[in-house]
């Protein structure tokens, strides 16, 4: 720098760093997804012919090289590949560990250095996607409504989707993490809900239909509608529409007479006050007695529900029941 005027300074120190000679280094993709266990592949292209450099990564140097001749540090000797005239950079077998910034800075021909940076993501596939309730059959203005989307993977981001239209999270609706969670839930709010789980890698997606209930249904009521719905997403086995209809077209005990689960209650000639004392019997033996043993424990719409819907609704609730 001995010819250069003060004057000049900062334009003499930039040529002799080669910082404005026009030398850059492109890298393919500033994000690398890669799967777990499989080989990630840094590619860079230099705008010049380089002489050397180094990759750097968490404040360690894993390879450095002048020339054809390279220093691989011990932990990295059996699991990298470099190309000399580029830069690139091949690390066998990632894993979780490898996730992160790796920073390669080239020589050029003449001394002129840059730099680049690409970020690591060493992942699992998403796979297994599933959507769940905690209340598949809500009442409107009285039930909350908590979604789970589990999956399997790493680094995994959701998408909540309501009539295939992004969900807004608002005073009722709040996302967070693999839940949505509605705190009252009103007749709006019945539909096809999807959540769309990914990683860069791949993704896979899950949907539900939600249906919600008015407070004045009977049980008789809910089964039509359930049936309608399951009807219209996709069809219903055999045995459960069987089971509904069973329960729906149950006879009906004349009046005056007694319920009578094992028989027809045509021909009984019970006092109407035998039928009303009968039905004090029932309701006063327990659930395992009255032979419900179904119902959910606590379900608020169960104990709400009329005597001849109860069996309905416990039937549908019944656990491991397909539809």
């Amino acid at each position: 720098m001995a010819g250069c005027r003060l004057t000049a300074l900062l334009v003499c120190l930039f040529v002799s760093t080669g910082r404005s000679q026009g030398f850059t280094v492109e890298p393919a993709q500033t994000d690398l997804y890669v799967r777990i266990g499989e080989d990630a592949e840094f590619t860079v292209r230099p705008s010049r012919a380089i002489s050397g450099g180094n990759w750097g990564f968490k404040g360690k140097t894993p390879v450095q090289w002048v020339g054809t001749s390279p220093l691989i540090s011990a932990e990295y000797r059996s699991r990298v590949n470099l190309t000399f005239t580029s830069g690139s950079l091949v690390l066998r077998s990632v894993n979780e560990s490898d996730n992160g910034d790796y920073r390669v800075t080239l020589t050029a021909v003449g001394g002129v250095q840059a730099s680049a940076t690409i970020t690591l993501h060493a992942l699992e596939l998403v796979g297994n996607v599933n959507l769940r309730s905690n209340n598949w059959y809500p009442v409107e203005h009285r039930d909350y409504v908590l979604l789970t989307c589990s999956s399997q993977g790493t680094q995994l981001k959701r998408e909540w989707l309501f009539s295939n239209q992004p969900i807004q999270q608002n005073g009722r609706i709040t996302i967070s993490g693999d839940t949505l969670l509605i705190y009252t839930v009103y007749r709006t709010d019945a539909g096809m809900y999807k959540c769309i789980v990914s990683n860069g890698l791949n993704n896979g997606s899950a949907e539900t239909y939600l249906v919600v209930f008015s407070s004045g249904l009977g049980a008789g009521a809910i089964a039509g509608i359930v049936i309608a719905v399951i009807v219209a997403v996709g069809g219903i086995g055999g045995g459960t529409a069987y089971l509904i209809r069973t329960k729906m077209n149950r006879p009906k005990a004349e009046p005056g007479t007694k319920y009578d689960a094992n028989r027809s209650p045509r021909g009984q000639t019970s006092s109407a006050t035998d039928a009303v004392n009968g039905l004090e019997n029932y309701e006063n033996l327990p659930g395992n007695k009255q032979g419900i043993t179904h119902a959910p424990e606590g379900d608020s719409t169960y104990m709400g529900l009329k005597l001849e819907d109860r069996s309905v609704y416990s039937d549908l609730h019944r656990p491991g029941k397909v539809m």
